[in-house]
């Protein structure tokens, strides 16, 4: 796997977090509805989720690289 392309992904993935918990910091400022905020939160921890996975992946890769 490209090492570049799996750190640019990454980096799109880490401005969609930033801006998923900016969405949800916001919508608790403006006293969202509760529905809303769930569907922020998970949104949200998708992201955090697919971010640990590619790390994970990367970390994987650069251990077997090493060998």
């Amino acid at each position: 796997m490209n090492a570049k392309a799996q750190w640019h992904a990454y980096k799109e993935l880490q401005a969609a977090t930033e801006k998923a918990w900016e969405k949800l910091r916001m919508d608790i400022q403006k006293k969202a509805p509760l529905a809303i905020l769930v569907k922020d939160s998970n949104a949200l921890n998708l992201l955090l989720g697919e971010c640990n996975y590619m790390t994970r992946e990367y970390m994987s890769m650069e251990e077997q690289a090493k060998k």
